[in-house]
């Protein structure tokens, strides 16, 4: 028997945040000279040169303030069709969004890599991905083949974007940045300000401590709505 009655509107699921890091590159793309960066000379210094026909599919470096299991920075390839100088011919810190990860060993190792992509290539990265993947899970499993020094590599298959997203957290050293700050407050002095404003407003008392409490607050933001909020609000209350 049917029932009558307003018809549930269907919730639309949440749209995942995407999340963005930094990089520096290292290793130009389809490049066989294995760069490292020295952070005592803040440059890059030549390792080896990989063996015919080992050459790198993708630009290569890592993510500047991570630590990662092997003890060095998150690994990163940053997946795009355009020219990526490394940091030796351009000191510049690049941005990708955070689409997976290779998950792989070495003879030292946990050994993951971080996938980036840029913004504006994510289409297209979709189109490709799974050639995209082919091609780097081929190189990081047979690029130490040809060594006689114990050098090894075995690769154990990619995770999305979110178990991605955990690895780069998880190997931060420092916090993660929000993604804007321009309407953010300290919550800590603002509770204990408007806590103050409350109870001087009850009993008609406004002390010199609390107008000089509002004015540090004011003084680091950067929003002019906010500003504009605390100033009438000192206003009033004296």
């Amino acid at each position: 028997m049917a029932t009558c009655g307003k018809q549930q509107p269907q919730q639309q699921p949440q749209q995942q945040q995407k999340i963005s890091c930094p990089c520096i590159i290292e290793i130009e793309r389809h490049s066989r000279e294995k760069y490292e960066y020295d952070h005592a000379t803040q440059s890059l210094v030549l390792d080896r040169v990989l063996p015919y026909p080992y050459f790198y599919p993708y630009a290569y470096g890592f993510v500047p303030d991570t630590k990662a299991d092997d003890g060095d920075e998150l690994d990163v390839l940053l997946i795009t069709e355009k020219e990526t100088p490394h940091y030796k011919d351009l000191q510049a810190v690049w941005e990708g969004q955070i689409v997976g990860a290779l998950l792989m060993e070495d003879e030292k190792g946990r050994d993951d890599k971080l996938l980036l992509v840029p913004h504006d290539e994510y289409v297209s990265f979709l189109t490709k991905r799974d050639q995209i993947y082919a091609d780097i899970e081929w190189f990081f499993a047979n690029y130490k083949s040809k060594g006689n020094d114990g050098k090894w590599s075995k690769v154990h298959g990619f995770v999305g974007d979110r178990a991605a997203a955990d690895l780069y957290r998880k190997s931060r050293v420092k916090p993660i940045p929000p993604s804007s700050t321009e309407n953010q407050l300290p919550l800590e002095p603002l509770k204990n300000i408007f806590s103050s404003i409350k109870q001087k407003t009850m009993d008609n008392i406004v002390t010199d401590r609390l107008s000089a409490s509002l004015r540090g607050l004011v003084k680091p933001i950067q929003s002019f709505d906010f500003k504009e909020k605390l100033h009438q609000l000192e206003k009033n209350i004296k």
